[in-house]
């Protein structure tokens, strides 16, 4: 093959994509960005429930915000951030929600726990919980929907290296919508399904799609830990032992959200968020946005998002108005407008929402984000250290991911 025209070829417009387009741009490299999907964003993605109210499907908070990259890029932009916004260790317990001196054992419950991860080596977290506690339930559910996945399945090394600090704020307009602004001005091909990359000349790489081959000196893949698993992409050849085994550490995650929208505010004076604890059914991680819109978002993660996802959208619009019911009053239903579910894990061009760590598999993300032959290159929330499984570290790691490249491509042959 002769030395390719292009630079790079940049497969999935998510955030890591966007930010990657425009720092090889800024760079001066030639690129063609690539997107199985009709429209960009990835799992940043905004829909309105009604005129004026919009709902994140998938990623929904600038976390880590006193680091985060996409908080100035919002700023510039004249998004509306909550800078206010704190998370709460309330909880609905049956009849009421918990006072000063039981929010502050439940927090108690969740400072002991990272203690805990933070010695445990690299285990599987529910060996260290404290299960006999009374937060043990509520803190359970909320850790599926940090983590897209059961204590069991997740290991307590990868949680301790996250770094968990520096404010969660949320975007009035919609993080997924701010995504899409700063990705509106690249060149991109939607529904162009990125098939096999070939990687076995001397010069480059071709990337085979549904609409034709690109030859470029290296890829970037930013693709779900999902996608990746699934063999979608084949490897010619394949890939390495090493990178093998990193993609095999990973659990993909599920972590879905329900929304319900009323035509007024039925929230009384609740906190912004609590989990419900109400009985033997599983308990629900509500939040209520703080921008006066006037609707309650359940989040779910684990198996419990994966049996609402089999169970079909109207069972998780059903269980989430129960929980919320169990809060406000049966009085609210008749004010309820619309619902919108998210369900990430049967997104054909995700298969998943954000990706943990296996027990046992520590390391899997420095593993999977080293270079294959100076060629293939990994960008994503997936690798984005400390900032995993968030928007802001994806944004963060594509635009790291081009000054690697960049000075790969640049060296003197």
């Amino acid at each position: 093959m002769s030395t390719p025209a292009l630079d790079l070829v940049i497969i999935g417009a998510g955030a890591a994509g966007i930010a990657a387009a425009r720092a090889a741009r800024a760079a001066g490299l030639t690129y063609r960005l690539i997107e199985a999907s009709h429209r960009i964003g990835g799992r940043a993605y905004t829909e309105d429930l009604a005129p004026g109210v919009p709902f994140d499907l998938g990623c929904h908070w600038l976390h880590m915000a006193d680091r985060n990259p996409l908080v100035p890029e919002a700023d510039r932009l004249g998004f509306t951030l909550d800078r206010d916004f704190n998370f709460t260790t309330r909880a609905w317990l049956g009849d009421r929600l918990t006072d000063r001196a039981e929010s502050a054992a439940y927090a108690a419950y969740f400072d002991d726990t990272h203690r805990r991860f933070a010695a445990a080596g690299d285990v599987d977290a529910l060996s260290v919980l404290d299960t006999e506690s009374p937060w043990f339930r509520p803190y359970a559910h909320v850790f599926t929907v940090i983590h897209a996945a059961e204590p069991d399945q997740v290991s307590t090394r990868d949680i301790a290296e996250q770094s968990m600090e520096g404010g969660d704020w949320p975007v009035k307009e919609g993080l997924g919508r701010l995504v899409a602004r700063l990705g509106a001005d690249l060149p991109v091909s939607l529904n162009t399904v990125a098939e096999e990359i070939d990687w076995s000349g001397r010069d480059g790489v071709v990337v085979r799609t549904s609409k034709g081959e690109i030859a470029a000196r290296a890829v970037l893949i930013t693709v779900s830990i999902g996608i990746l698993q699934s063999g979608m992409i084949r490897f010619r050849p394949t890939l390495p032992a090493a990178t093998i085994a990193a993609l095999d550490g990973f659990f993909p995650g599920i972590a879905n959200r329900i929304a319900l929208q009323f035509d007024r505010d039925v929230f009384r004076d609740a906190p912004h968020n609590f989990t419900v604890v109400d009985g033997d059914p599983e308990p629900l991680a509500v939040y209520i946005p703080p921008f006066g819109f006037n609707c309650i978002i359940g989040q779910t993660g684990g198996n419990f998002a994966a049996h609402l996802t089999r169970a079909g959208q109207q069972a998780a619009i059903d269980y989430t108005m129960e929980r919320t019911i169990a809060v406000f009053g049966d009085g609210i239903r008749k004010h309820f407008t619309r619902a919108i579910v998210s369900a990430w894990d049967t997104d054909p061009w995700v298969l998943g929402a954000y990706a943990s760590i296996r027990p046992g598999r520590a390391g899997a993300r420095e593993a999977l984000a080293a270079p294959v032959n100076d060629r293939l290159f990994f960008a994503g929330e997936a690798v984005a250290m400390p900032m995993v499984a968030t928007c802001g570290g994806a944004f963060m790691s594509g635009g790291q991911a081009i000054g690697r490249i960049a000075a790969v491509l640049h060296r003197p042959a």
